[in-house]
């Protein structure tokens, strides 16, 4: 049996998901989705809780759904790949990786991969750090010095990005294979291949996203608020009584001091992130550090690189597609007693769940089968 991954968050699941969904079908025997769950990577609640949207998968053609752990979510693009490949590392059998990326060359994406993990690349990406750019930004520049190839533009996409760090992260027996994203991820609203941002902002602004998405992700959409004012009034409250805020996954050189000054200072959410962003932070990259904040994770960036993960927390399955369960190794939580009988700390997920809660609706959580 050959299985086919697909490393996501539907947020929501649109027509240009659909298409990549339809090609891992073609070429594997079972899809199994490895999605984030109520935090997404962007440092944003997800638009609808976790079950809905695996549920949308299934309804996709996929055939299991697990979660990504939040702490892994909520990080780089290193850490987010890292941590979905460990989860691929517990199936057994032929796998194959499919995504999407900006350039849909896997040639170029694999060089780009190999350049990064060469001394010269990492001796270049610590020089042009120090000097106070972001990750990304440096990235592209130490590609641009370890390579005559026009190769560094490859960098300044989010979705190529995410290509690398996953041909980088996966084991050598894995296939990989990449679509080409139609569209730009910060695309107008007009575009005819609206990106899952681009949706978030027409259904925000209550119109039609009929044409983008498929019929069972539309008759779910009555679930969405807008919840930034609401979040923003739970940060002004929570963040000032976290604990040891400079040791949350994220936080260094003192922006512990930055993020609570500036939320005396503002007024709103967009206000906040403003103040506290700079050039080596980026807007996403605050926001996720708040999250982190506000479900007080602690993770420490070795031990994500390097700690195994022990569980698959499944969040939906097709029944005819039951056999996918003995072919992983760990232990496999379908139902609320799985946690307790395994001694499994979940903090984080349901650290997720109460913050999504919060500001959203509550859901029940049990796998769902369809």
């Amino acid at each position: 049996m050959k299985v086919g991954f697909i490393i996501c968050e539907f947020n929501p699941l649109h027509n240009g998901h659909l298409k990549l969904i339809e090609s891992a079908k073609s070429l594997c025997d079972k899809i199994v989705c490895i999605m984030s769950g109520d935090l997404v990577q962007r440092g944003e609640v997800a638009i609808v809780d976790k079950y809905t949207r695996a549920t949308w998968a299934i309804q996709a053609g996929c055939d299991m759904v697990v979660e990504l752990p939040p702490e892994y979510t909520l990080a780089s693009a290193q850490i987010f790949a890292t941590g979905a490949s460990k989860i691929i590392s517990l199936f057994n059998g032929e796998k194959a990786l499919f995504f999407g990326s900006e350039c849909g060359n896997i040639e170029k994406l694999n060089e780009v991969a190999s350049i990064m993990q060469t001394p010269q690349y990492q001796s270049a990406l610590k020089a042009h750090i120090k000097t106070g750019i972001n990750y990304a930004q440096a990235s592209s520049l130490a590609i641009q010095e370890c390579t005559s190839k026009d190769l560094s533009e490859i960098l300044s996409h989010p979705n190529n990005t995410l290509a690398v760090e996953y041909l980088k992260s996966v084991d050598d027996s894995v296939n990989c294979y990449t679509m080409q994203r139609m569209g730009n991820y910060n695309d107008s609203l007009d575009t005819s291949n609206p990106s899952a941002k681009s949706l978030r902002e027409l259904i925000m602004q209550s119109l039609s996203v009929s044409s983008y998405v498929p019929k069972y992700v539309e008759q779910d959409l009555y679930k969405i608020k807008n919840i930034k004012e609401n979040l923003f009034s739970l940060i002004k409250y929570q963040l000032p009584k976290t604990l040891n805020i400079d040791q949350i996954y994220g936080i260094n050189e003192g922006l512990h001091n930055r993020i609570l000054s500036s939320l005396n200072e503002s007024e709103s959410f967009d206000e906040f992130i403003a103040k506290v962003k700079t050039k080596r932070y980026t807007y996403t990259a605050i926001c996720r550090i708040i999250l982190n904040c506000l479900i007080e994770n602690y993770s420490k960036f070795d031990e994500l690189i390097d700690k195994p993960i022990d569980y698959i927390n499944i969040l939906a399955i097709n029944k005819d597609s039951k056999s996918l369960l003995s072919n992983i190794e760990a232990t496999v939580i379908t139902k609320p007693i799985d946690i307790k009988k395994n001694n499994l700390n979940l903090d984080l997920i349901n650290a997720s769940k109460r913050l999504f809660t919060s500001l959203n609706y509550s859901y029940d959580s049990f796998i769902r089968i369809l």
